[in-house]
């Protein structure tokens, strides 16, 4: 562990001393606009789950984004990942701004679902992983965040509406009706509140959902509140989110409920640095609360150069997860973030 955490520090020591790289465009002679860019999370870490030690060395995500532009406004877009060791496609569609502040798009995507999950990009997670909460319902929904479908996306002032019309994902319940899921979601960034961002999401998916026991129906919605979405913004920052979901038991014929709520805080310890805790709970209708804790420093190099904070990032987190069923167990994690 020790040297898996030396070796990682020496990696982010070397980069600090390179420029950090903007996002790479190109063009061709039709007009066509390309633009390129990549990222990864590479981590040491440890963990005692299951009274086991383990401790290991893995890169997390490794990403790579192309996006293609017309003057149209028209364009395609692909997201793939090789982090382990086979690459996969995580986004591909097609997209057309009918004006300004309205754009359609078609193909694998992730839209309209909890503000905390791929709606926070890999480069603004506030510490290592997303908001528990906000992965347990991807761990419910059917197509984990992403899915086949169109939406569309107003932008209307400081406010973004968007709705989702999308596959749901296998059809667990073996249903050979053509039903198609909905999610929608909206949002706001008032002008005259600097920092704040507030929202709301609901969706329903007629499919179920993939817990344990597959369920014909699966309900959900949500609010967050921001102050400070990104790591680093500025000087004192706090995130609360809540996620609730309604299944219906085909077992039983009755529902399974819960409801998740995050609170995130986090303070700018210097130029360049950030501290930052978050404490979770996931309550279930007849069963013990889930509670997950987590706190962590972050550092960004290319911010002390006067780059986004994003581009460079190292940060140590110590987390500690309280399942409802079973046992509890501490995580300790270091991780290096690279965005080019």
């Amino acid at each position: 562990m020790l040297r898996s955490c030396l070796a990682l520090l020496t990696l982010l020591l070397m980069a600090a001393d390179q420029p950090a790289e903007a996002q790479r465009a190109a063009e061709s002679r039709d007009g066509t606009r390309f633009f390129f860019s990549a990222g990864t999370h590479i981590r040491a870490s440890y963990s005692d789950r299951q009274e086991r030690q383990v401790a290991d060395f893995h890169v997390r995500r490794a990403r790579f984004r192309m996006r293609a532009e017309m003057d149209s406004g028209a364009g395609l877009y692909m997201q793939i990942d090789g982090a382990r060791g086979d690459v996969g496609v995580l986004d591909f569609f097609a997209f057309y701004d009918i004006s300004p502040q309205l754009r359609i798009r078609a193909g694998r995507m992730a839209s309209a679902q909890p503000r905390s999950l791929i709606r926070t990009s890999m480069f603004q997670i506030d510490g290592v992983e997303r908001a528990a909460i906000a992965n347990h319902w991807g761990s419910l929904s059917t197509y984990s965040g992403r899915d086949e479908g169109v939406d569309l996306t107003l932008t209307k002032g400081s406010a973004e509406y968007q709705i989702f019309l999308h596959d749901g994902g296998p059809r667990l319940n073996q249903t050979t009706e053509a039903r198609l899921a909905i999610t929608g979601a909206a949002s706001v960034r008032p002008t005259s509140l600097e920092g704040i961002e507030m929202g709301v999401f609901a969706g329903y998916n007629p499919h179920g959902s993939a817990g344990n026991a597959p369920s014909p129906r699966f309900v959900s919605g949500g609010a967050h509140l921001y102050y400070g979405a990104r790591p680093g913004s500025q000087p004192i920052r706090f995130k609360l989110d809540l996620i609730a979901v309604d299944e219906a038991n085909s077992d039983s014929g009755g529902e399974r409920t819960s409801l998740g709520v995050s609170l995130l805080g986090a303070a700018r310890a210097s130029r360049g640095s950030e501290l930052y805790a978050r404490g979770e709970t996931l309550g279930f209708k007849d069963m013990d609360d889930a509670r997950y804790y987590s706190a962590g420093f972050s550092f960004s190099p290319s911010a002390r150069r006067g780059d986004p904070y994003h581009q460079e990032r190292i940060t140590l987190e110590l987390g500690r997860v309280e399942p409802a069923n079973g046992v509890a167990y501490t995580t300790l994690i270091l991780q290096l973030q690279l965005a080019i």
